[in-house]
Formats: C-alpha cells, sequence, structure tokens
C-alpha cells in the first residue's frame, strides 16, 4: 500500500518552534505518546491542527466515568493538601456516605447537565446512568478504603501543572510539560501517580519498550509518569521519585497496586533516569529534524481507534 507522510516543510517546521525555547508551548506526555505511536498522527493533531470528532452520547462511556471518577476523588482530597493525611482522614469519609453522595452529585450536576429530571432531581437517573453512579460510588468507596491502608501520606498536591526546558544541543532545546495528577509523599519518596480509566500495565521489562511503536500503548500511562518524573527532578533537583497508577477498573483486584516497577522490583526514577533522557532525546531529535517527515505507524493496531484513520486510509 502507498506511504502515506507529510514532509517537514518550511511552514511545519514553523509550528514546531512553538515547543522549543523560547515558544510558550511545551510538548505533554499524551502529545508525545502521539507521536512515538504514530507520527502522523501527531502531525494531524498537534500540526494541522484536525480536531478529533467528539462522541457525543447520552451514556456515560468509560472515559467520562474516568473522568467523574477522577473529579470526585479531587474534591473529596482538596481540603488535604499541603497535610498528612491519616487513617482517620479517610475513616471520616467512610463513616459518613451520605457526604460522599453530596461530593457526587455536585460533580455529576457539573458534569451532565442532561442527567437532571424534569423536576430537578437526580432521583431518576436515567437506567443506565443510575447504575453507573451505583457503580462509581462502590468505586469511590473501594478507593478510600485502599488509600486507608497505605496512609499516612502527605499531599503536595493535585492538578499541578509543570514544565521544564530541555536542553538536547547548543541549538535545540524543547520545552516539556502538562498536569500530574497527585503528588504526594509517602516514606520519603515523592509520588507522582496518574489516574486512569483502563486496566494499565504497572511493569515494564526494559526502557527502551516505552519508546517502541509496538510496545507503547501497553505503556502508555508509565511513560507518561516517568516524563513526569523527568519534570519535577528537573524542578526540584531531586531523583527520589516513585511513578504511580491509580488505573480504576483494577481497585477490587486482590494484587491492587498502585507503584510501577521494572522487572517487578519497585522503580524509582533515579534508577532509569540516564537511559529515560537518552531515549526521550532520540525521539525529540527525530521530531525536530527536517529531513525525516511524519509517517504513518508501521503497527496497525495503533490505527484501530485512531480517530485520523479516515484521514491516512487506514481503516
Amino acid at each position: 500500500e502507498p506511504e502515506i507522510f507529510a514532509s517537514k516543510t518550511e511552514a511545519v517546521m514553523e509550528k514546531l518552534k512553538k515547543y522549543r525555547e523560547p515558544g510558550n508551548s511545551s510538548l505533554s506526555p499524551s502529545a508525545l505518546s502521539h507521536y512515538i505511536e504514530c507520527s502522523l498522527r501527531f502531525y494531524y493533531s498537534y500540526i494541522a491542527g484536525i480536531k478529533e470528532p467528539e462522541a457525543i452520547s447520552e451514556d456515560l462511556d468509560p472515559r467520562v466515568f474516568g473522568n467523574l471518577f477522577h473529579s470526585i476523588v479531587e474534591k473529596i482530597y482538596s481540603s488535604f493538601i499541603g497535610k498528612t493525611v491519616e487513617a482517620a482522614d479517610l475513616e471520616s469519609w467512610l463513616a459518613k456516605k451520605d457526604k460522599i453522595k453530596e461530593v457526587m452529585n455536585s460533580i455529576f450536576e457539573e458534569s451532565i447537565p442532561f442527567i437532571r429530571n424534569k423536576s430537578g432531581e437526580f432521583s431518576d437517573l436515567q437506567g443506565k446512568n443510575s447504575l453507573v453512579y451505583e457503580i462509581l460510588f462502590r468505586y469511590i468507596v473501594r478507593f478510600l478504603e485502599c488509600e486507608k491502608q497505605i496512609t499516612p501520606f502527605k499531599l503536595l498536591a493535585l492538578e499541578e501543572k509543570v514544565r521544564m526546558t530541555h536542553r538536547l544541543t547548543k541549538n535545540l532545546t524543547v520545552n516539556l510539560g502538562g498536569t500530574i495528577d497527585r503528588t504526594d509523599e509517602r516514606d520519603g519518596l515523592i509520588r507522582i501517580i496518574d489516574y486512569k480509566t483502563g486496566k494499565s500495565a504497572k511493569d515494564f521489562k526494559a526502557v527502551p519498550d516505552l519508546f517502541s511503536q509496538n510496545k507503547h500503548s501497553d505503556l502508555k500511562a508509565i511513560f507518561q509518569t516517568l516524563l513526569y518524573g523527568l519534570i519535577k527532578s528537573d524542578n526540584t533537583g531531586s531523583d527520589n521519585i516513585q511513578p504511580g497508577v491509580i488505573a480504576v477498573r483494577e481497585l477490587f483486584m486482590e494484587n491492587y497496586e498502585i507503584n510501577i516497577s521494572l522487572n517487578k522490583s519497585p522503580l524509582r526514577f533515579s534508577i532509569v533516569k540516564e537511559e529515560f533522557i537518552g531515549q526521550l532525546n532520540e525521539v525529540l531529535t527525530e521530531l525536530f529534524d527536517p529531513e525525516i517527515p511524519f509517517m504513518q505507524t508501521e503497527n496497525k493496531k495503533n490505527c484501530v481507534y485512531c480517530a485520523f484513520n479516515k484521514h491516512c486510509l487506514r481503516v
């Protein structure tokens, strides 16, 4: 089949400039994930500016479920920012289930206006959505129970915007940045935590796998928290960072685990820092190389859920 690609014309290189110092845009972990999986997809989304079609649905799809979970947890935790969270703090939420439902109602109301009925009550959340409400409630309770088991920890930040200027060569400095879902401190380690809706790998075999077109999509959450680890270590001067992922779907699993591991042993960012930076630099060097076009991915699995597969005729 014909190769579909986009050349890095002068106009394209000009657009890429905003991600370089002194430009004011940053490459986020999800932008780089797009690029690693398929550089053409990155081109459509971030250079050509083609919007991904929004799927509008009255039903709560998994992404909306994940966003609701995240917003509810964030609201419950917002009063703890800057404080040490003790078991008793979470126990007081678990003891007052109505308090949890109050938070849920306010988040549902902000997020899903169509959920209210004619008389403005929540009482008849439409069939499926009332089920989602109940399931979400069970997940929130379970989450607080799991969190109680790892107290005490100090909650440092929620939804923290971070960025760094990453120097590759004398002539190439790239802005990296984004929003970290949650940062806390436990047992002397800074934990960088990402919330994910679906299942999410917590263990990986080798750093190059994170940058491989064929393996990246399964390891995306690990890549993203490590990139935040790099930014955080640049900002704080400490490599004593532990990346973690809270995968909502896994809360009820017996071996529920947040911390990311490398070959089954707990990961500190310091262990992989040098190798991670080396691999990242290869990707960034390629991205800003005018001779290397944006190419369609070799791995057709990456095309299945891609919003742009109609554009490059890979359906």
